[in-house]
């Protein structure tokens, strides 16, 4: 049986315990606490349930350095997160504006599925890296991924965001040149 957090009652003496899982811990907004008994019970105790309810905290809080000790205890403890938990990561990173560390998760994840895809092509389209965005596209064709409505609606964010880009810069480009010959 998992180890449980216990926390006690706002009596000091009084000999009444309430037993709180991590998930628990989590939706009452005890994050710390939650990572505290994540670091306790070590290898082989925590499962999907518990992972899935620190990074969906994490997301909401979008709580960084919380968020990436979670990551790391999966990777010391061995824990072979499926490809829900992995697209939770990837979330995680692109909603912390770490697009780096959540496209190392997505070339990492043996199994990538149309919310892997999109997620990282959204948040890419979102963050003005358009150009990321539609090469992450083409490659997501080229491995036979399956795009839904969601993907086309960030692809065509990215393709609206390179043609923006675009007059604005040649525009400053020409401003320049004419004060050059001035």
């Amino acid at each position: 049986m998992k180890l449980l957090h216990r926390s006690f009652s706002s009596f000091p003496s009084s000999p009444l315990q309430t037993f709180l899982t991590i998930p628990q811990l989590c939706s009452n907004g005890r994050l710390q606490e939650a990572l505290l008994d994540m670091a306790v019970l070590g290898p082989n105790m925590l499962g999907f349930h518990d992972y899935d309810a620190l990074l969906n905290t994490c997301v909401n809080k979008r709580a960084l350095r919380e968020g990436q000790r979670v990551h790391t205890h999966m990777i010391k403890t061995s824990y072979f997160p499926p490809t829900y938990l992995r697209n939770r990561l990837l979330i995680f990173y692109g909603k912390c504006d770490r697009l780096a560390d959540a496209h190392k998760v997505l070339d990492e994840m043996p199994d990538k599925n149309v919310v892997s895809w999109t997620a990282m092509i959204s948040r890419y389209s979102q963050t003005g890296h358009s150009s990321e965005a539609l090469t992450l596209f083409a490659e997501m064709m080229r491995a036979d991924g399956k795009p839904n409505h969601f993907t086309f609606a960030s692809v065509l964010t990215s393709c609206s965001g390179l043609s923006v880009g675009v007059p604005e810069a040649a525009e400053s480009r020409n401003e320049s040149e004419l004060r050059d010959l001035r």
